[in-house]
C-alpha cells in the first residue's frame, strides 16, 4: 500500500509540476467564463430593460426593428433576432462578429451591447480554449489545453486518495477538511492544499471529465458509444429542410408571422430566437425573411436556383427541464407549416448526453447555482495550483539546501 501511495504521489507531483501553469490559466479563465452571461446582462441592464407604454400600445414589428437597425448602421448584417414573453425586455438582434444590439420594441430606440465586455470575454475564451493562440498555431494551443485538462483530471482523481488521512478517525478527518488560518510556511500550504482538494475534487472531476469530449474526438465518440448511439460523422449543425417556392412570385412570410407560428407551437414560451439566413438584403424581399439560397437544395431540386432553406427557430419554454433545453422548429418560410419539431426529450440519446456534458462543464446545467458551484471549483483549482507549486518548490529546493555543505 505504501508503494502504491508513493507511485501515485509521484505521478500527482509530475502532472502538477508540468501542467500547473496551463491548469492555472484554465482555472482563472474558467472562473470568469462561469459568470460571463450574468456579467454581460448586468452591464447591459439599462439597454435590456424597457418601460412598456402606459397606453398599452402594440410593439413594433420585427421587420420595422430590423429596418431601424440597418438605418443606424448600413453595414449591419443581422443573423438572429430574439423576442421575450416579458414585455419589459428589449428585442435582441445579433449581428454576428459585429456584436449585439437591443431594440426598444415600443419606441424603436437602438442600443448597442457593451463592446468592451464582449471583447474581454472573447479574449478570456481564447485563452481558455487555446491559450490565445490564433491562426495556424491555434491547434497547438488547443492541444496544450486539452492535455492540461486531462492532467487536471488525473490530479483530481489521484488527489482524492492522497488528500484523505492515512488513518481513518473522526479527528483526523475533521482536521483534513478544516482550513487552519494560523498556520504558516509548509504547514499552511499542506493544509490548504489538502483541505481545498478534498472539497473541490468532486467538482473538478466533473468539470474536467465533461471537457474531454470537447477536447478530443475519441472522447466525444466514446460518450456516444457509451449510451448506444452512433457518433456524428462531423461536428456540423443539424441540416434543415430545403423548400421550393410555390410560385416564382411568392414572397416569404414576414418574420412576425414566423414568430407567431412558434408562439402557437409552444404555448408556454419564454424566448423565441429566429435565425436570419440572409446576410445581405435581396432587392424586393421582405426585410429579415430567410432568403438564403441553398446549394444543397439546388442540386436536390434539379438546379432550381430559387430553392431556400427552412426558417429555423429556437424556443425556450418556461419551467423547462433541463434548463438549457430548447424546442427547435423548422418552418416553411412561405406557408408557415412546421416541417420539423424537436425538443430535448425526442433528441437522440447521444446528443442529449453530449449536451449535458457541455453544460455541466460550464455549470449552466443548473442555472446560476450551478455556475456558482463551477466557479467555486475553479477557484479551488487556483488554490491547488498555487499551494501545489509552493509545496513542490519546498520539496525540491529544500533538499538542495540540505545537501549544500
Amino acid at each position: 500500500m505504501n508503494r502504491f501511495r508513493s507511485v501515485l504521489f509521484w505521478a500527482h507531483f509530475a502532472c502538477g509540476t508540468i501542467a500547473g501553469v496551463f491548469i492555472a490559466v484554465m482555472c482563472v479563465t474558467g472562473t470568469l467564463l462561469a459568470f460571463e452571461k450574468s456579467i454581460a446582462d448586468f452591464v447591459d441592464r439599462e439597454s435590456v430593460r424597457v418601460a412598456p407604454p402606459p397606453d398599452h400600445s402594440s410593439p413594433l414589428g420585427i421587420r420595422e426593428i430590423l429596418r431601424r437597425v440597418r438605418d443606424q448602421n448600413d453595414d449591419a448584417r443581422p443573423t438572429a433576432v430574439t423576442v421575450s414573453s416579458d414585455p419589459a425586455v428589449a428585442v435582441r438582434v445579433d449581428l454576428g462578429r459585429d456584436g449585439t444590439v437591443f431594440a426598444n420594441p415600443y419606441s424603436g430606440e437602438i442600443h448597442s451591447a457593451n463592446a468592451s465586455v464582449r471583447s474581454f470575454f472573447n479574449a478570456v475564451e481564447d485563452w481558455h480554449r487555446a491559450l490565445a493562440l490564433g491562426g495556424d498555431r491555434r491547434p497547438i494551443g488547443r492541444a496544450i489545453t486539452g492535455a492540461g485538462n486531462a492532467a487536471f483530471l488525473i490530479l483530481a482523481l489521484s488527489g482524492i486518495y492522497l488528500w484523505m488521512p492515512r488513518r481513518w478517525s473522526w479527528s483526523a478527518f475533521r482536521s483534513a477538511i478544516s482550513l487552519r488560518w494560523r498556520l504558516a510556511g509548509r504547514a499552511r500550504d499542506f493544509n490548504w492544499h489538502t483541505t481545498v482538494g478534498i472539497w473541490a475534487s468532486p467538482i473538478l472531476v466533473v468539470l474536467t471529465l465533461t471537457a474531454l469530449p470537447m477536447s478530443y474526438r475519441w472522447a466525444n465518440d466514446a460518450l456516444y458509444h457509451l449510451v448506444g448511439s452512433t457518433p456524428p460523422a462531423a461536428p456540423t449543425a443539424e441540416s434543415t429542410p430545403t423548400i421550393v417556392p410555390p410560385s416564382p412570385d411568392t414572397r416569404p412570410l414576414d418574420p412576425d408571422a414566423l414568430i407567431t407560428v412558434a408562439k402557437t407551437a409552444v404555448p408556454g414560451w419564454e424566448t423565441i430566437t429566429l435565425r436570419l439566413r440572409n446576410a445581405r438584403r435581396p432587392e424586393g424581399s421582405a426585410t429579415g425573411a430567410p432568403r438564403e439560397v441553398s446549394r444543397r437544395g439546388e442540386s436536390a431540386r434539379g438546379g432550381n436556383s430559387r430553392a431556400t432553406t427552412a426558417a429555423g427557430l429556437s424556443v425556450r419554454a418556461a419551467h423547462r427541464w433541463p434548463l438549457f433545453s430548447s424546442v427547435m422548429l423548422s418552418v416553411n418560410p412561405y406557408t408557415g407549416e412546421i416541417l420539423q419539431q424537436s425538443d430535448f426529450a425526442t433528441t437522440e440519446t447521444g446528443r442529449r448526453w453530449r449536451s449535458w456534458a457541455r453544460f455541466l462543464h460550464t455549470g449552466e446545467a443548473f442555472g446560476l447555482p450551478g455556475q456558482m458551484v463551477a466557479a467555486a471549483g475553479t477557484l479551488g483549482g487556483i488554490v491547488l495550483v498555487v499551494t501545489g507549486v509552493a509545496l513542490a518548490c519546498r520539496r525540491v529546493f529544500g533538499r538542495r539546501q540540505q545537501t549544500v555543505p
